[in-house]
């Protein structure tokens, strides 16, 4: 049956211009005519640009494709065009999207929800750029503290001395300048004599070099001048205290009889010298030299800032081996390296402070407290106009992390630590931050990680942005976010070839009453999922891994019972110490238990203890630990789904098994893009060539040897079932299952991928493009396909992510699956329709950092929705009462 356009679906669908005038503002329009990217079939909107846009619809159904790869790669390309005629060049080198005509775009910024790697040095102060700007408040401000506590003493110049006396002492007022010489020996006196020198000041007053005895030597100044505070004195003074300063390595003492007042200077910043008690046979000590505040001193990525005990990472690592599926870097970490507490910064760089407040005290509070310190720092007239500007930009940008719920972090905390939610945010705070105004905010998933009774925080900062005079293209699956928008524009009518059109435009709140967008069809049948399911696991009893005095980051003394052989979510508001408890506790207990294949740990039992204190029990029968989780697929450019899924050297054995193949004597390897052979050599079988922009992200363009294709043209010579390996690479993995259906290996993993809502997906796609929803349910679909090795923990960080509401039966019966076989799956999860599928629940809470890490509520959904117990009580009941 012939399809209507997608134009006049939109045209049909199109509200009233009166009913997107909230903003009291004139509206205006971006236009798209003609959009063919991947696979969208020529859509056209018109789109009011200040107004909060919702894209909604089924995985591959084109939403990428459009806000992103379509109308935010055409503001780039722009960009680069407006920039320079050198850049203009490049500019026609990126690749125009495959569109009739946009108008109206405006300066863009994306936020995208696709999995990134980050580094093990980035915190939350680098990634928030909190960091830079408190370093810099230290550099221009701030001041060293000696060991004793006391601050250390700026370097003088000889003349800034002489002047400062001048100012601030009475004319005439007489003063001695002094060499101290602690620790005089005897050999160093009589060198003094030979030059001349026989006066020194001690305890007992102004003593000859003959008249001193053993006991001065201790304490002993050399006198080099008497002097009078006077004008024309003021070259005589500077060379006294430069004299001074050369015969004491750098140190001067005025002191003034009357009064017996003394003032002690030095040439380099320190610590003054403490000197032995009176009396005593030690020598004095001299004076400690401090390093200057630098930016150098204060960064641990460089050698005079980083901690050497731990190489400026800031932990201690250990073993990592025994799990299968790459895993944040940090988990393999013991513990805070116990010399910088996790600062990452090096003893000197520790001894900085901004007023009574330490560079590693500032670090370590947590951000809320961070604002409210800065807030009231003591400062001179002086220093609050140096300080005036950095100040306030750390409490923008720290104001907006309050807003979006995050004020409980801290600046040294590792990015990979935090939870999915709290990357997002983080990452949203910092375009709130910015204050930025006439902005086109493209934005992907942004409620990932956040629990239902978040979501109401983060609908609040996206008004604000619209606030600001912004526009926000929103690629979302959660309802009330869909609810909140002006405007939602609906993509399918489902994904890959099936999708790319546009089959619903308007108000939310009429099309969901209509019910008839996939999304509002979704919800009609998750309210049903509602109903609670009367699993037959639930009543039967099982065996429990046991966690006892859990303290990792925010976990407070956590005791908690996880059933085996179950589906577990973990569940709890953003920052209530789930990734805390699965990745730092469980994982880390996991790794020593049952890595190397049964190997155990050294330790008491057999058992490992994540942190001091927590004890892991119930562990044995497992023999692998597998996560499955969001972030990167493969270490390079060239991972694709077929490599995740091991079966790409099966294909090519295929191709080489041929009898064209084998004519030419082209064996398996010839049909790899990543050995030379087959591959094109220009692009070296990526398929595109990088092209440096400076001070740009690099630029990636099409190869124009291959046109993309990776392989060189003779290797179209060679085909199976009518395809080349090039050409079977651009299929879709639904459109592939039919070829390999008499192998089963290949079979049974193309199928799990169309199960889980992948078919859409290329089979040579590239593994960094896709997002992270769709990087762990590509690890899933391997573990669903692959032989049984016996039985495994499976922990999943939020699978649900990227999932379209009619696809999360999908993913349901996919665990189920996975448990049905013997396997315990533990998931932290925020997904309603996934709590009321489980069989166990652990809530944890009741707020987020220091107001979380305690156990909430635990059991069936059916039993936290009887105790009402905690936001995710509250908000299952409503969902379950919804469907009944």
């Amino acid at each position: 049956m012939k399809k209507a356009s997608t134009k006049k679906k939109a045209e049909r669908s199109s509200p009233e211009s009166d009913a997107l005038a909230p903003l009291g503002r004139d509206v205006r329009q971006l236009i798209v005519r003609g959009a063919r990217e991947n696979n969208l079939k020529g859509i056209d909107l018109e789109l009011p640009i200040d107004r909060l846009i919702a894209f909604a619809g089924p995985s591959g159904s084109g939403k990428s494709s459009l806000v992103f790869d379509t109308i935010y790669a055409e503001g780039q390309r722009r960009y680069l065009e407006a920039l320079s005629l050198h850049l203009q060049g490049m500019a026609d080198a990126f690749s125009r999207p495959k569109v009739d005509l946009i108008e109206g775009i405006p300066p863009m910024i994306a936020v995208r929800a696709m999995a990134a790697s980050p580094s093990s040095r980035a915190t939350i102060g680098s990634v928030s750029e909190i960091l830079p700007y408190l370093r810099l408040l230290l550099v221009k401000i701030g001041r060293m503290r000696c060991g004793d506590g006391s601050f250390a003493r700026e370097g003088r110049t000889p003349a800034s001395i002489a002047e400062e006396l001048l100012e601030s002492r009475g004319e005439g007022e007489r003063f001695m300048v002094l060499a101290p010489l602690y620790g005089l020996e005897d050999e160093r006196l009589k060198q003094l004599i030979r030059q001349g020198w026989t006066r020194f000041f001690t305890a007992r007053g102004v003593l000859e070099a003959g008249e001193l005895l053993p006991a001065d030597f201790v304490r002993a100044e050399l006198l080099i001048d008497r002097l009078a505070i006077r004008e024309r004195s003021l070259r005589r003074i500077r060379e006294a205290i430069e004299q001074a300063y050369e015969l004491s390595g750098g140190l001067v003492t005025i002191f003034f009889p009357e009064g017996e007042e003394r003032l002690f200077f030095q040439e380099t910043a320190g610590c003054p010298p403490a000197p032995s008690p009176e009396g005593s046979d030690d020598a004095g000590q001299k004076s400690e030299v401090l390093p200057a505040l630098t930016y150098d001193l204060l960064d641990p990525h460089r050698p005079e800032g980083r901690c050497e005990a731990c190489m400026g990472q800031g932990v201690v690592f250990t073993d990592a081996r025994g799990v299968e599926g790459k895993r944040r870097e940090d988990e393999s970490a013991v513990e805070d390296c116990p010399d910088c507490r996790g600062t990452r910064l090096s003893s000197m760089a520790r001894r900085a402070h901004l007023g009574p407040h330490g560079f590693e005290a500032l670090l370590s509070m947590d951000l809320g407290s961070l604002r409210r310190t800065l807030r009231s720092l003591e400062l001179s007239e002086k220093e609050r106009m140096i300080a005036a500007e950095p100040l306030g930009l750390i409490d923008e940008k720290l104001e907006a992390i309050e807003a979006i719920g995050l004020s409980y972090l801290s600046a040294k905390r590792p990015l990979s630590t935090l939870s999915g939610g709290e990357v997002s945010r983080l990452r949203l705070a910092q375009q709130l931050g910015a204050r930025l105004r006439g902005i086109l905010y493209a934005l992907e998933e942004p409620s990932a990680g956040l629990h239902p009774a978040d979501l109401d925080v983060l609908i609040r900062f996206l008004r604000a942005l619209v606030q600001r005079e912004n526009g926000v293209l929103l690629v979302e699956h959660s309802i009330p976010l869909l609810r909140a928008a002006d405007l939602l524009v609906e993509l399918g009518p489902s994904g890959g070839e099936f999708g790319g059109e546009v089959v619903a435009f308007g108000e939310p709140t009429t099309l969901f009453e209509e019910g008839k967008s996939p999304t509002s069809a979704a919800i009609h049948r998750l309210e049903k999922m509602g109903e609670a399911r009367q699993s037959e696991r639930r009543g039967k009893a099982t065996a429990s891994i046991e966690i006892r005095g859990a303290r990792a980051h925010n976990l407070q003394n956590l005791d908690v019972s996880i059933p085996k052989a179950r589906l577990v979510c973990v569940t709890g508001r953003s920052g209530s110490g789930k990734s805390s408890l699965v990745f730092s506790e469980l994982l880390r207990a996991a790794k020593a238990q049952i890595g190397g294949r049964g190997r155990r740990a050294a330790g008491e039992d057999g058992r490992a203890a994540p942190a001091e204190t927590t004890v892991v029990r119930g562990l044995e029968g497992f023999e692998r630990v597998i996560v499955v989780d969001a972030s990167p697929i493969g270490r390079s450019a060239r991972a694709i789904p077929l490599t995740t899924l091991q079966i790409f050297d099966n294909i090519r054995e295929i191709y080489a098994a041929l009898p064209d193949a084998r004519a030419r004597g082209w064996r398996a390897s010839r049909f790899s893009f990543n050995v030379k052979g087959g591959r094109c050599e220009r692009c070296e079988g990526l398929g595109v060539i990088s092209v440096d922009m400076r001070f740009l992200p690099d630029l990636e363009i099409e190869c124009e040897e291959c046109l993309g294709s990776r392989f060189k043209d003779e290797m179209e010579e060679v085909r199976f079932k009518g395809y080349s390996i090039a050409r079977l690479l651009t299929l879709s993995v639904s459109e592939a299952i039919a070829l390999f259906e008499a192998f089963p290996k290949i079979d049974a993993r193309l199928k799990a991928l169309e199960r889980l809502g992948l078919g859409y997906l290329r089979l040579g796609q590239r593994a960094n493009t896709l997002s992270s929803g769709e990087a762990q349910r590509l690890r899933l679909a391997r573990e669903l396909s692959g032989r049984t090795r016996g039985r495994a923990l499976y922990l999943l960080d939020e699978p649900s992510r990227g999932l379209h509401l009619g696809e999360v039966d999908l993913l349901i019966r996919a665990l189920d699956e996975l448990v049905e076989r013997g396997h315990s799956v533990i998931a932290i999860e925020h997904h309603l329709a996934i709590m009321a599928a489980a069989d166990h629940l652990i809530d944890l809470g009741p707020g987020a950092g220091p107001e979380g890490g305690r156990l909430v509520a635990e059991g069936s959904p059916e039993a936290l929705i009887a105790r009402r117990e905690g936001a995710t009580a509250e908000a299952l009941r409503a969902f379950m009462r919804a469907g009944g």
